[in-house]
């Protein structure tokens, strides 16, 4: 779950939270631009807090023709870490193409990379020179990279606005497969550094009550479902934090 709590992106950097400038700035004519069910451009700055450490950093979506890009980095005392992926979107579902991830973290490097085929069905693993590993669901099922399931939800959401939960299949670096489900709490107005929204609150159903990781999501109704803030725990001592700071959001291209 750790990369969907840290849905960050480019020119990312480490700040002291009291020096953010928290002026929001949103692109837009009208809530929920378009009334769109689908996703729209965007981009947005988040302060994270990973158990104690603070940074600051964004998110960015953008479309070339049918492409999408989604494009995340972090940087830290520590390094950075980047992320990006590409998809597409058709009958409302994402369809991953690849994932990448390019690692710079007290000057070791480490680059992992994930192949999607068979329309977002199947996916091969590549960790540095290691064999990659295959992931196929011959059911059907759509799988999703850390970078891109979040937007799943977004689209599912966006689609089905009533629907009580959302399941999905991802693939991530560590060559796991893992099958997150989140359901539908309520509406609430939340307060970030970018204002007070109105935002669905979905809550991460772990396999077991009371296990770990544990997680609530708020996602904006008005702003094509962005993401606002989620609260994570790994154990009873890791937690993580993300807040929207500000965000712009184009009309569909």
């Amino acid at each position: 779950l750790i990369p969907f709590f840290s849905l960050l992106s480019n020119n990312a950097n480490a700040a002291n939270v009291d020096n953010v400038d928290n002026v929001v700035k949103v692109e837009i004519t009208s809530k929920n631009p378009d009334n769109s069910q689908s996703l729209l451009p965007s981009k947005a700055r988040y302060h994270a807090n990973i158990n104690g450490f603070e940074l600051v950093a964004t998110q960015q979506l953008h479309r070339d023709k049918q492409q999408w890009h989604a494009n995340q980095s972090i940087i830290s005392l520590l390094g950075t870490i980047e992320d990006s992926a590409r998809f597409s979107i058709k009958n409302g579902v994402i369809i991953d193409a690849d994932y990448q991830q390019s690692q710079n973290l007290l000057g070791e490097n480490k680059n992992y990379r994930i192949q999607f085929s068979n329309a977002g069905t199947s996916a091969d693993v590549f960790r540095g020179k290691k064999s990659p590993r295959h992931f196929s669901e011959p059911d059907g099922h759509q799988l999703h990279s850390d970078l891109t399931f979040p937007l799943a939800l977004r689209m599912q959401w966006l689609q089905s606005p009533m629907r009580e939960s959302s399941s999905f299949k991802v693939v991530n670096r560590a060559k796991q497969l893992t099958q997150f489900s989140f359901r539908r709490s309520g509406y609430e107005t939340i307060s970030t550094a970018a204002g007070q929204y109105p935002a669905l609150k979905l809550i991460y159903q772990a396999a077991e009550t009371n296990s770990y990781p544990q997680a609530t999501v708020w996602l904006l109704t008005e702003y094509n479902y962005l993401l606002a803030k989620l609260l994570l725990k790994t154990s009873a001592q890791e937690q993580y934090q993300l807040s929207l700071i500000d965000f712009t959001i184009s009309k569909s291209e």
